[in-house]
């Protein structure tokens, strides 16, 4: 659901006001989502990670064909 400017200030507003329960609440739905925190952090990195590479045909081919001595 998309939120107005005016729905973003408040709820900015209220977590600041109540940092405690805030603080609270978040680290609770974490604690109940971790799986899916953790895969949607790893798959932000990856993205994150592969566009600051300068990819190159040496690179690519590298990658594809890595191997484990």
């Amino acid at each position: 659901m998309p939120t107005t400017e005016a729905q973003k200030r408040a709820s900015k507003k209220w977590n600041e006001k109540n940092k405690e329960l805030f603080r609270k609440i978040h680290n609770d739905w974490i604690d109940k989502n971790r799986d899916r925190v953790r895969e949607q952090t790893a798959s932000r990195a990856n993205i994150y990670y592969y566009q600051k590479k300068a990819i190159s045909y040496e690179w690519a081919v590298k990658e594809l064909f890595k191997i484990n001595l």
